[in-house]
């Protein structure tokens, strides 16, 4: 063995005797996501009154951890609408990024159709701001759906 290789072995021995027992506390803090903090910012009252039944929908035991799973979601779904108008130019792909993106974040975590009435009256509450149809998602509508959504994220929240 080189002698460059055998400094190295011995640096990293020399450091993990030194931090072994820090190693663990360090690995506890990586994966504890309990300290991050989401700002989102309050929405007019118009908004508030929109979307004051959400919550109600998420009971339980799991409640207060799916809120913030699921607000997490939309907001960030929100920042994606936002800040990418070329990937979601119309209605439906806005639909159909918002299913699979979905499917994605909540794979594992046992939330479809936990909530009874909660997928439906997300969707009312899109459908109602985008309509329907099929059409381009111009900017008025984007900012309707990024609020609507900012306002999902925040109600789950309070």
């Amino acid at each position: 063995m080189s002698r460059q290789a055998k400094m190295i072995i011995a640096i990293v021995c020399i450091g993990l005797g030194l931090f072994w027992n820090q190693i663990p506390d360090f690995i506890n803090r990586a994966r504890d996501t309990s300290n991050v903090s989401v700002s989102i910012t309050e929405p007019s009252s118009d908004l508030q009154e929109t979307v004051k039944d959400i919550p109600t929908l998420v009971t339980g035991d799991d409640a207060a951890k799916d809120k913030l799973l699921i607000s997490d979601y939309f907001n960030q779904l929100a920042n994606v609408v936002r800040d990418d108008p070329g990937l979601i130019d119309t209605t439906e792909k806005f639909r159909r990024f918002n299913s699979t993106a979905g499917q994605i974040n909540f794979a594992g975590q046992s939330l479809k159709d936990k909530y009874n009435g909660l997928g439906k009256a997300i969707d009312a509450l899109i459908k109602n701001a985008i309509g329907n149809d099929n059409v381009e998602l111009n900017q008025e509508k984007r900012d309707q759906l990024v609020h609507l959504l900012k306002a999902i994220a925040w109600t789950l929240r309070q």
